[in-house]
């Protein structure tokens, strides 16, 4: 069961277990995406981005996060891996003057996580 959202901005905490949302908010911001031994799913697909982008954080400790952005929207992914990885598998990169802009900061620690669109 996915949780919709129309909320400019997320705060999910998945600990021993997980959160799947979907974010439809024409004014997204950002927020944070914590997994500590459980695991995320973000999806973005609906959603737009405020003029200036969104920013979200992504902390994973022993857990997982996987975000879905749309294919026109500029990601950039700036997540700090250790014993660990975050994937960047999107088909499409997006076009660097695009409207919808994402940066994703944050690390993960024995854990992984992916992007896709």
């Amino acid at each position: 069961n996915s949780k919709r959202s129309l909320a400019d901005s997320i705060d999910e905490v998945a600990i021993f277990g997980g959160s799947n949302k979907v974010v439809s908010s024409q004014s997204f911001s950002g927020g944070d995406l914590v997994s500590v031994f459980g695991g995320n799913e973000l999806d973005l697909r609906p959603a737009a981005t405020i003029p200036s982008g969104a920013n979200v954080e992504v902390v994973c400790v022993f857990g997982g996060a996987e975000i879905i952005v749309p294919e026109d929207w500029f990601v950039e992914v700036n997540v700090t891996s250790i014993f660990s990885g975050f994937k960047d598998e999107r088909r499409s990169m997006g076009d660097p003057s695009a409207s919808n802009r994402l940066v994703l900061t944050g690390v993960v620690v024995f854990g992984g996580g992916v992007l896709r669109n």
